[in-house]
């Protein structure tokens, strides 16, 4: 296994291991401990958009740089730069209620308990602080159209993380 280091490599990492580490999305895999998570849940870059929805177990998160960079901190003799930046994430969950509301519910609690785990343990320990989330898009159920010819029914939505500088 290849250990992440460095500027790009620790904070995508870090966030695939908030995910991991987010009891709403342990729940959601069906483990009993958020540390079980399957590696097979958190896929790293937007060429994991390349494999065919329905080879992935929902839910799944996956994970990309939307920007990255040095900006000088402080002046004269305190002078240095920080790495900031922001993550994408685009998660899928399945909900297993039939009726719509009843569904959209279910999905809205997935995706707002995962936030809202990840806002609580971001910062804490050595895990990546993050500045702000940014919703990218809102969570969507899958249309008719693709319910109907591929027989696939899932939520998805998409957020932003924002970290270092300011």
């Amino acid at each position: 296994m290849v250990v992440a280091a460095g500027s790009l490599a620790v904070p995508i990492d870090n966030l695939g291991s908030l995910l991991a580490a987010s009891a709403t999305f342990a729940a959601a895999v069906a483990v009993d401990d958020a540390l079980a998570v399957p590696a097979d849940r958190v896929h790293y870059h937007a060429n994991a958009e390349t494999l065919v929805a329905n080879q992935l177990e929902r839910p799944f998160a996956i994970l990309w740089f939307d920007d990255f960079t040095y900006a000088d901190i402080g002046e004269g003799d305190g002078y240095y730069l920080q790495a900031g930046g922001s993550i994408v994430c685009r998660m899928q969950f399945e909900s297993t209620e039939a009726v719509n509301d009843d569904a959209a519910i279910e999905a809205l609690n997935f995706f707002g308990g995962v936030l809202d785990d990840l806002a609580t343990i971001s910062g804490s320990d050595d895990n990546l602080p993050f500045n702000s989330v940014f919703q990218v898009s809102p969570p969507t159920r899958t249309s008719r159209e693709m319910m109907e010819s591929d027989g696939m029914d899932f939520w998805e939505a998409t957020y932003r993380f924002q970290y270092g500088h300011r």
